[in-house]
């Protein structure tokens, strides 16, 4: 892979988590009404308010997965420069910095240099390596 083709690639892996971060926020926003709703009729008892809690948790709740949106695509850059076409292979998932990986590759130095790959990108916490090495028996 070329470095236009990893550019590319790149751009297309950010705007697919911007369009998936985006579809998050229109599903916390519903929750949130709804925590909203039943915090303001509890609020009314009490006379105080948890608005700036529900605001702050939400806030705090799209910085994650946006983090976890620009790590994923991250790894795949790293994945597509370390493991080439290969990397097609490999689908790869964040939550709270840590990177699940998981496919079908065809050898052990694949999938090690996937793990590698992914390790060295800046916040990664851990890797869970999912990744299965197709059989070569013949038969």
């Amino acid at each position: 892979m070329d470095l236009r083709q990893a550019m590319l690639l790149g751009v297309a892996f950010l705007a697919a988590g911007a369009f998936a971060v985006a579809g998050c926020e229109r599903h916390e926003q519903s929750a949130t009404n709804t925590s909203s709703q039943q915090s303001d009729s509890t609020s009314a008892s009490t006379g105080t308010t948890d608005r700036n809690t529900v605001e702050t948790a939400r806030l705090r709740g799209m910085s994650e997965l946006f983090d976890d949106a620009a790590m994923t695509t991250k790894v795949k850059l790293a994945l597509a420069s370390s493991v080439g076409s290969s990397s097609t292979q490999i689908k790869v998932d964040t939550r709270a910095s840590v990177v699940t990986l998981t496919g079908e590759v065809d050898t052990p130095d694949i999938r090690d240099r996937a793990d590698q790959a992914a390790l060295e990108v800046a916040g990664v916490k851990s890797v869970v390596d999912n990744i299965v090495v197709k059989s070569s028996a013949t038969g």
